[in-house]
């Protein structure tokens, strides 16, 4: 009589051993009963029947059920990491990230600027905020875009709004006008690169148009009328009173 081989388990009597069926193996012979066939653990899979030793699943995919019969792994998804034999994948760290089918913790990156990582997967700073700094864990890691600047999601660093416009508070989300964008510089002042405020036209000058980017823009005011700082509209010498220069800064004038 012939030891029954690996694989396979054989009764009494036996004339053709019988395999172990699919999702059990067993690695020693001379086995007697289909009890001594063994179930595939999680992190491996015995998709035939007659196995002698079960198929650890590649390194980059997981398993999690017992006596598996599947044909393939499952792939280890972003924000983890799956070394080889896997029976579950495992969460990046706080402040790392990973693309789908790590296989080992060092797969793991640093959160980059711009972006926060609490659970391994990066996600964007809102708009209105900035991270300068890589591994961010929470969004408190991303703060608030500064005055004279604006913050789209994921930005890095805070862009200036441009000439023409100004912005007093934190947490500007656009380039455009309105209320949570860079706004419009109003008539009477001028509004460089990064502005937090309009800056007043000088006395002597007015500017009766929205928009203006520089000092230059400021129109000087003219004869016969007198222009305080910040004027839009020149004001008429009264009744009685004439003025012959130009950029009269008051009614004195």
């Amino acid at each position: 009589c012939i030891s029954c081989p690996a694989g396979k388990h054989c009764a009494e009597g036996t004339v053709t051993p019988t395999n172990c069926t699919a999702g059990h193996y067993s690695g020693s012979p001379s086995a007697t009963s289909a009890a001594a066939c063994l179930q595939c653990p999680p992190g491996t899979r015995c998709p035939d029947a007659g196995m002698v030793a079960p198929l650890g699943c590649e390194a980059g995919k997981f398993l999690g059920t017992l006596a598996a019969t599947a044909a393939s792994c499952t792939d280890c998804p972003a924000g983890s990491y799956c070394p080889a034999a896997s029976a579950a994948a495992i969460k990046c760290l706080p402040g790392t990230y990973s693309a789908a089918g790590a296989t080992a913790a060092a797969s793991c990156s640093s959160c980059r600027a711009g972006k926060y990582c609490p659970d391994g997967l990066e996600i964007d700073c809102a708009a209105g905020t900035y991270n300068s700094l890589t591994g961010g864990v929470a969004a408190s890691a991303c703060l608030p875009c500064p005055v004279g600047k604006y913050c789209v999601a994921g930005t890095v660093t805070p862009a200036s709004c441009p000439t023409g416009t100004y912005r007093a508070t934190t947490g500007a989300t656009a380039e455009s006008a309105g209320v949570n964008g860079c706004i419009q510089c109003p008539a009477g002042a001028y509004c460089p690169l990064a502005s937090h405020y309009p800056l007043l036209c000088l006395a002597g000058s007015y500017r009766s148009t929205a928009g203006a980017t520089e000092v230059g823009m400021c129109i000087s005011c003219p004869a016969g009328k007198h222009c305080a700082e910040g004027t839009v509209t020149p004001t008429d010498c009264t009744a009685g009173h004439y003025s012959g220069s130009p950029s009269a800064t008051s009614a004195a004038a």
